[in-house]
């Protein structure tokens, strides 16, 4: 089937959860596998930043280098909290916007679109990898464009400012690559903390900071980010036409106090010392305890093994960061037994704070334990790493 000839449907399904995911460039398959058949030949990438959401639309031309048809499979992954806003198709040279859809329509529509043997496009929130989106037919020596959409909320990071990041790693150059980057409103300029170009600066045009380069044979093997200052009585309104109606959005930018977290002079160790207790990484406890007393480099300790029931505790004192003889206690602990937290009273033991050392899993009799008067962080250590709670 030759695209001029052709009638497309284009439908995006929204369907399942999207999982955290690196971010990454684009991958183009050719029958379920990367491939150089066909390859991005230009992109361009267009940046729309009002306060603290970025509209950021790649715009993708791909080509095939062969002489036959050929069915793309375009995988495109999105970090979590990123959510499509656009999606677009090339026709007979033209590109279609597409219409959002939930998963159970969208079958339905897409099913009875094939049974009449048109081809539609499909964009489709896909399980631990962002989206994609099926390319077909993408002509002999021919080409098709792809556009995708997206918007995110920008955190506000170190130095008061939030930060947009443009990942590029591209496995072969761009025969050609447009960049445009917009800052809407901004009484700052936004700094450039990671380039892919020298000469890629803003300027200041009509109450907009804007950046814009193009290039030729791009290699796409570094990435952009860009932080925008806000100071904190910054507040900006963005104003969208909806109907008869408008829509308005206020993002404002107070930044918070930090207070030094005062060093507690006594702490209560809660050891979960049942038989489950011996699959925890207690390597990673332990270092984490090194770096905590090296911190605290004075301190009485209340050690409070636990399993079923209470075991014996001890009193310990931490000198100039030294805790020997409380490591080696731990070094010797015994697991054993089921887990039962209805056994711990905090608030019998005294302590500035208290260190709950355990898998989480309370397998024996009540698992309610007594509230603490005082901050308890719970620490899991397992082979993937080590957690706060």
């Amino acid at each position: 089937m030759q695209a001029t000839h052709m009638r497309i449907v284009l439908i995006i399904i929204l369907s399942i959860k999207l999982l955290s995911v690196q971010a990454q460039t684009p991958v183009m398959k050719v029958e379920g596998k990367e491939s150089n058949l066909v390859y991005l030949e230009k992109l361009v990438v267009d940046v729309r930043i009002h306060g603290a959401v970025a509209t950021t639309t790649w715009t993708m031309t791909f080509k095939n280098t062969t002489s036959r048809i050929l069915e793309g499979e375009l995988n495109f992954p999105l970090a979590e909290g990123i959510s499509v806003a656009r999606y677009a198709l090339d026709i007979n040279g033209h590109l279609r916007e597409a219409v959002p859809v939930e998963k159970e329509k969208g079958t339905m529509v897409f099913e009875s679109i094939v049974r009449r043997g048109v081809d539609p496009g499909l964009l489709e929130k896909v399980e631990g990898s962002g989206f994609r989106t099926r390319i077909y037919p993408i002509n002999p020596g021919g080409t098709r464009t792809v556009l995708i959409g997206y918007d995110e909320e920008l955190a506000m990071g170190q130095g008061d400012a939030l930060r947009w990041h443009l990942p590029l790693a591209f496995a072969h150059p761009l025969e050609e690559f447009r960049l445009n980057v917009q800052v809407l409103k901004g009484c700052i300029k936004p700094r450039i903390e990671e380039n892919i170009d020298d000469g890629f600066q803003f300027s200041d045009w009509q109450d907009v900071w804007s950046a814009s380069q193009q290039w030729k044979q791009f290699k796409g093997d570094r990435s952009l980010t860009v932080a925008i200052p806000k100071a904190t009585d910054d507040q900006e309104v963005a104003m969208q036409p909806s109907g008869n109606h408008y829509l308005y959005l206020l993002s404002a930018f107070p930044q918070g106090k930090k207070n030094a977290k005062p060093k507690p002079h006594r702490l209560t160790i809660f050891w979960d010392a049942s038989l489950s207790g011996l699959d925890r990484d207690h390597e990673k406890e332990l270092k984490l305890l090194d770096a905590y007393f090296n911190e605290l480099k004075e301190a009485e300790v209340t050690l409070v093994p636990f399993h079923y029931t209470v075991g014996a505790v001890k009193v310990f004192t931490v000198a100039g960061g030294k805790w020997d003889v409380l490591r080696d206690t731990l070094g010797h602990m015994v697991y054993d037994g089921g887990t039962q937290f209805g056994k711990l009273r905090p608030e019998e033991y005294p302590g500035d704070e208290y260190l709950l050392f355990s898998d989480g899993r309370s397998n024996f009799g009540s698992d309610r334990m007594g509230i603490p008067s005082k901050p308890l962080y719970a620490i899991v250590a397992t082979g993937g790493g080590i957690r706060w709670r």
